[in-house]
């Protein structure tokens, strides 16, 4: 099983000393929680925006990821089994990162801020522009 990413917060609360520390150097705390989450089974638990017609646990299930359960101890993330062939990647910036399926297409993008002072994930389901339009559209209709 993979590691989860490290609540930062709690870290924090049980340690204050790794608050001082991390305080010091914000972006590479950021750049560590990004790859934590990259090589973890986490994806986050909230949507980015509002009034979406169901939860992002449905979402990802209407995808074909295997939603296991809540990450105890961390309300940001979920643990997920994806779908064969999809990965999780990060871009050139440390809080964002892509879920991209086995044909190489983005299928959401997610935010991820780890600093231990404003911890915050929140993911966003996208559709490749080049895909069929009768392709997959349970999967996407009302979110885009």
């Amino acid at each position: 099983m993979k590691k989860n990413v490290t609540n930062t917060a709690q870290a924090v609360k049980n340690d204050p000393i790794i608050g001082l520390v991390s305080a010091m150097n914000i972006p590479a705390q950021e750049k560590q929680g990004q790859q934590q989450l990259i090589n973890s089974s986490q994806l986050p638990r909230k949507w980015n925006g509002y009034n979406h017609p169901r939860s992002l646990k449905e979402q990802y299930e209407l995808m074909g990821i295997k939603v296991i359960e809540n990450t105890k101890d961390d309300d940001l993330f979920m643990n997920v089994i994806l779908p064969d062939g999809w990965k999780k990647q990060g871009t050139d910036h440390s809080m964002w990162n892509n879920l991209i399926d086995n044909k190489g297409r983005i299928r959401a993008t997610f935010f991820y801020k780890a600093a231990f002072y404003d911890k915050s994930a929140k993911a966003r389901i996208c559709r490749d522009k080049d895909e069929d339009e009768d392709e997959d559209e349970d999967i996407v209709k009302d979110f885009l």
